[in-house]
């Protein structure tokens, strides 16, 4: 194993986002090209709408079990050898998907994928963010690289798909596997935060396990309210009198939007906090929300749509640096993924059953339950820790 070098505060700074970045694009950019990915497979194996789904629930439910696992195992492994592992499944997984010519082939070895694969490099890259002096810049340089990467794997899934037939978008999911190797050198075997970070950590009443398990449940709930209106927003769009083709490029407009909300949290960092910009943030989209539930004019809805995304996008950034400022060993930073997944999981159930009921502004009912019941919970933590 190579001896890791002594780096200066910078360079430790700028190693960890770097490599903390690489990490969360190999472990996300499948989740982030969904519509190319899925759409490759159904093409080529000839699946219906039951086995997508079946695909991609059993992916994510891969993550989310190593996730809930990270605890037993994020803090006493190795790091670089557990990236090495998670690297290597990837790359073995997409390539025998490609070869595959079978769901009951693919669907398993999606499963494996997910548990061992993105897993493990997804609970490693919160792990090591999550150590960073800014936690909030690391995470959102790291999420607009991503949001960006699979925009451009999805323009040139087509292409791909010409030039390796069997592969398609898998062949850049290997690649961007393969792009974590070359920073190994600058993981840490094991959590080691920044100095001024473990004195802020001594300077705080600290809440225990019962903190963590808050923080959690907070980020969990506030991810199930982005996840329903995410869900419902094309259909939200169709609603109000637009063709789908119409609504696909308001949606599209919406992602590119949501750049320029992970570009200002990149910028301006930690230097308000974390809890203030996340209830602002919070509330300004979903005012947003209630307007994209309230117009017709396609333009109105696609810059809705977008100033919506940009302020979740720009909120979203603060909850998962709230839980790493507490959790300085990165046990809970691990399970970041397991919170997510389950918000994301719930979201968009709640909102159908309340579209039954309320109709359309069931979502926008949702979307302000689920993350203004995240906030008040931040806030208690807010309280109880003193400072974020």
């Amino acid at each position: 194993m190579i001896a890791q070098a002594a780096f200066t505060a910078p360079e430790r700074e700028r190693h960890l986002t770097i490599a903390g970045t690489l990490l969360f694009l190999a472990a996300s950019t499948t989740s982030y090209i969904f519509p190319a990915y899925l759409s490759f497979l159904a093409a080529r194996l000839g699946l219906d709408s039951a086995q997508i789904g079946m695909l991609a629930g059993s992916e994510a439910m891969g993550i989310a079990v190593m996730s809930l696992l990270s605890p037993f195992w994020v803090t006493r492994a190795n790091r670089r050898l557990v990236v090495v592992i998670g690297v290597a499944v990837c790359v073995a997984g997409n390539i025998a998907t490609a070869l595959a010519g079978d769901y009951m082939i693919v669907l398993p070895l999606r499963l494996a994928i997910g548990l061992f694969g993105e897993g493990l490099l997804a609970s490693s890259a919160f792990a090591v963010l999550g150590i960073a002096r800014n936690v909030s810049r690391a995470v959102a340089i790291a999420i607009t690289v991503t949001v960006a990467t699979g925009a451009g794997v999805i323009a040139i899934s087509s292409y791909l798909g010409r030039i390796a037939p069997a592969f398609g978008p898998l062949l850049a999911i290997i690649l961007l596997s393969l792009a974590v190797l070359p920073v190994l050198h600058w993981l840490p075997a094991v959590a080691n935060p920044a100095p001024e970070r473990q004195a802020h950590r001594a300077a705080r009443t600290s809440g225990g396990g019962g903190m963590i398990a808050m923080l959690l449940l907070a980020l969990a709930l506030w991810s199930a309210g982005p996840a329903a209106f995410w869900a419902f927003a094309g259909e939200l769009a169709i609603h109000r009198g637009m063709a789908r083709a119409e609504a696909d490029i308001v949606l599209s407009l919406g992602i590119l939007a949501s750049l320029t909300g992970s570009l200002g949290a990149a910028i301006a960092g930690d230097r308000w906090g974390r809890f203030l910009p996340l209830t602002l943030a919070t509330l300004i989209a979903n005012l947003f929300a209630l307007l994209y539930q309230s117009v017709t004019d396609s333009i109105a809805l696609a810059a809705a749509l977008g100033l919506y995304y940009a302020a979740a996008n720009f909120g979203g950034i603060y909850k998962v640096g709230l839980i790493a400022d507490f959790d300085l060993d990165g046990r809970a930073a691990g399970m970041i993924p397991a919170a997510q997944v389950f918000g994301l999981s719930i979201g968009p159930i709640v909102a159908g059953r309340w579209m039954l009921s309320a109709g359309d502004s069931g979502v926008g009912l949702t979307l302000a339950a689920f993350t203004l019941a995240g906030v008040a919970i931040y806030a208690t933590c807010f309280l109880r820790m003193r400072r974020l």
